[in-house]
Order: C-alpha cells, then structure tokens, then sequence
C-alpha cells in the first residue's frame, strides 16, 4: 500500500532532527549573503547571464529580484532529499504586464531540461508558488507529459477546475496546472495586494518563512511554520532549484538547504541490493524488522563466490551511518568503491574497508571465527592495530582503541567518503576515530605500506590481482561476506554535493 504524505513528513523530520554527531555544518547556504555566486541568470530573449537592467542584484545581504523582465536565477548544481528554506518579503513595485495584478514569484524545483524550455523563459519543473493569498500552491511547469506529474489528496467538492490540497480527500494526479494549498480563498482574485481570509503569510514588507521538504518522490511545503500543501509520486524527483522573476519586486535574505538522509531498507525487504556479480541468489542474507542480518557461511568456509551485499546504485562523495552488531569472535566490513568488473574475483580487491570485529579478538586471538587465517591476521596486527574495529583495513588505524562495545552490543558507525574534500572520516559511537586521505601522495604512501602493494602474494585474486584498489570512486557500497554471524539497522545515506 502506497505510504501517505504524513507518514513521510514524520519520517523526514525524525532524519532532519536526529541522529548523532555531524561533521561540520550539515546545511548549505545557496545564497552566501554577498553574490550570486552558484547561480546563473536567464532572461526571457536575452538568455543566460546577460541581465542589462539588472533585475537580479545583491546588497545588504539580500537578493533583490526586480520583476522588470522574466526570468529566473538557476543553481548550477541539481539537488535531491532536501529541506529548502527561503526567506522572503514583497517589495512595492509591479511592472506590466502584472502591474495591477497580485504579486507573484516562485520556486521551481526539480528544474530538468533546456534553460527557457517552458515558455521561452524557465526550465520544466514543479513549482511551489509564492503569490499573494497563493503562496505554498503547486503547479507543474511541465511539457504535458508523464516526465513532470504530481498526486495530491484533494477536496472531493471541486470549485470550477480547481484543485484544493485536504488531507483526507481523494488522489489527483496532474501532469499540467495547479493544486491550490489547503487555505486558498474560493474567492481569490487576481488583483494588487490581494489577501484571503485564512491566509499564512504575513503583510507586505514583512518577512516569511517558506519551507520546502523534499524527499525521494514527495514534498511538503510549509509557510511561517503551517504545513500549506502536500504531494507525491512526484516526476522527476531530482533537478535544479530556480527562483522567478514575474513581474514583482521581491526579497530574499535566505535560501538554504539541507540534504535529508536517505534509508537503504525498503519495505522491510533486500530490494536495492546484489550478491557481488549478481547471480540472482542472495545467499545469507536477509532482512528482518528492518535490520539486515548475514547468518551464511562465508566464502573462506565454502571455497564459493563471494557472498558479499552491494548496492545496486552507485555512489561517489557521501555521509552513512547505521548501527551493527556482531557474535563473538565475529568479522565483518563496510566497503566504498566496489567495482563489479568480471576481472575482479573479490569487492576488496577494488573497495577500501571500514572494518568491522569484534574488539575482544585483540585480548584472545584464538576467538576469532574463519580459522588460521583470522587468527594469525589478528595476531600479526596486535601493534599496528590496523585491521581493528574503525581502521581503514590495512592502511590506517583507528586513534582510539576503547570506544567499541562488546559482542551482541550494537555499536554505531558514521562515515564520510568525499572526493571533492579528499577526505574519510569514521566515527564510532560518537567519537571520531580515524580521518585519512581519499587519494594523492598521502594515500599512496598508505598504499606503499601495506599488502595492497605486494600483488605477488596474492595470486588467489587471479591476475588483477590489487591493481585496481582504491581506483574507482564511483561505485558500489559494500556489506562484507566473512565468518560470524553480523546484523546492520538504521543504514541511511546522504549523498554529498
């Protein structure tokens, strides 16, 4: 059954507010208070940058949009799983051909396509209206295709051809128009200063909230804290933010948005997930309560394929957290970068690890699950503590050694992979624990110290032996197939910018 919008909205929030230790500040400012530097202009028969009359300017930490010509300002990058928050206020000028009409603006979100591509003047989107006693409407900017489409639930009591978002009303979808937010006066009139009876948003010239949350295929708008409108089985679900110029003078002194952590445990389910080099079996693997759980024995027992689980999408610069729990004597790991290339035997010979034991091995060896192998890894590694729990397998150790639970204890992991930064980072239990290098000089400095440099002493790999590892910074994420009983909760994921 299909999930209600209110479901959702508590599910978001619950991403939003929760959740442990952040590296850093979690929102982006897509207006930097100075410029409008990660935007670009577009005006109608002018096109993109050339804004003669200056109808988008900054000062006074504010963007001030003219409404003289039509347009928009665009971001240069898309955007998904996002809560946007804009801060706005009407000024007093209107321009023709809107010159005794109400003011009207808006976001345009999951912008896709050509620049100009509805109209001559904005790209295809769905947009959350700003318009006076309209402000939190939907309307799709679409090209009258299935590509730009929402549902909404609507009163059952129509008025004319309009559509008016009620919570408990039937699913609308529409692919061209508009769903009016809850309040929207039957008898709205398209005039100056226009104001409805149950309107939200405050009188001119003062300052309003509106909130846009935006997650997978559902977004909730929200005007000065009132949740105004609700929609879902969004097309596409993914694009660029624009702001409008049409027709009014209007000011925004914030534009912010915060990425929204995405769950990896759908309907309690392994969809989204693959045995490395898919063979359509899952083996050991399954989901229960929403906690997925390895109980298979490992390839090292079995002399099989690897039963390691990879997502089925692929993932670049990112945050993810989740929670595992091992069985004593137990080994696991987390792994970025997977590539599935049939040249490849094994996910580790192209993925870097986070790893994941049981810390007692380390006071008694003899514990450790998967025979000699495991037993003499762990006696060789007592000093540089290199494969325990939180290290960068092989390559770099964990700066504290005390902060893992036992076995049958759940422990919590977040970890940051990013490119751009040319940064991890691991946090375990709260504590950051390790921070290393992604790439250049300092990572293969790393790379020279370990076995990943010693590719003659692998020849179980076959003959791509290690030469692969660390090289693919798209690719699959990894849960790792290896003895002992392991179960992960509350994976999510946020990918980075």
């Amino acid at each position: 059954m299909k999930k209600t919008p209110a479901f959702y909205i508590v599910t978001i929030f619950i991403f939003v507010l929760s959740g442990g230790r952040s590296f850093g500040q979690d929102s982006v400012k897509l207006f930097n208070g100075q410029s409008l530097d990660g935007w670009y202009t577009f005006l109608q028969d002018r096109g993109r940058d050339n804004d003669p009359k200056g109808v988008f300017t900054v000062a006074d930490g504010m963007i001030r949009i003219s409404g003289e010509e039509w347009g928009c300002i665009t971001t240069n990058a898309e955007y998904a799983n996002y809560k946007l928050v804009a801060e706005f206020k009407w000024g007093d000028l209107t321009f023709e051909p809107r010159l005794e009409n109400a003011r009207d603006c808006g976001l345009l979100l999951h912008s896709r396509g050509e620049d100009g591509g509805s109209q001559g003047i904005w790209m295809h989107s769905i947009e959350c209206q700003i318009i006076e006693g309209g402000t939190g409407d939907f309307i799709v900017v679409g090209d009258g295709s299935g590509k730009f489409q929402i549902t909404s639930s609507v009163k059952s009591d129509i008025e004319g051809n309009n559509f008016f978002s009620q919570t408990d009303g039937y699913p609308q979808t529409i692919n061209e128009g508009r769903i009016n937010w809850y309040g929207r006066d039957p008898q709205w009139n398209d005039i100056l200063g226009f104001r409805g009876k149950n309107d939200v948003e405050k009188p001119i010239g003062e300052w309003n909230t509106l909130e846009c949350v935006v997650f997978e295929d559902q977004i909730s708008i929200f005007l000065n804290g009132t949740l105004v409108n609700e929609a879902f089985d969004i097309k596409p679900t993914k694009g660029r933010i624009q702001i409008q110029s049409e027709g009014a003078e209007i000011y925004f002194r914030r534009v912010e948005l915060t990425p929204l952590w995405n769950s990896l445990i759908v309907d309690n389910s392994l969809a989204g997930w693959h045995i490395f080099q898919d063979n359509g079996f899952k083996k050991g693997w399954i989901v229960e309560d929403s906690t997925l759980i390895f109980n298979g024995i490992s390839d090292m027992e079995t002399g099989e394929g690897d039963a390691s689980l990879l997502s089925d999408r692929v993932y670049e610069n990112f945050e993810i957290k989740f929670d595992w729990l091992i069985i004593p004597g137990g080994n696991s790991g987390f792994m970025w970068g997977v590539n599935e290339d049939e040249k490849y035997n094994y996910p580790y010979q192209t993925g870097p690890e986070i790893q994941i034991l049981d810390p007692a091995i380390y006071d008694d060896p003899s514990i450790a699950l998967g025979g000699a192998i495991e037993v003499n890894n762990a006696i060789e590694d007592l000093v540089k503590r290199k494969h325990f729990v939180g290290a960068l397998y092989d390559l770099s150790a964990p700066a504290e050694i005390d902060v893992a639970r036992p076995a049958n204890q759940w422990n919590s992991y977040h970890i940051k992979i990013d490119y751009k930064a040319n940064l991890g980072e691991v946090v375990l239990n709260d504590v950051l624990i390790n921070s290393f290098p992604l790439f250049g000089p300092d990572w293969d400095a790393m790379i020279q110290k370990s076995k990943f440099s010693r590719p003659e002493e692998s020849e179980y790999l076959g003959y791509e032996r290690w030469y692969g590892f660390g090289k693919y910074p798209l690719g699959h994420i990894c849960f790792q197939d290896h003895p002992g009983k392991v179960s992960f909760r509350n994976i999510r994921i946020k990918e980075l910018d």
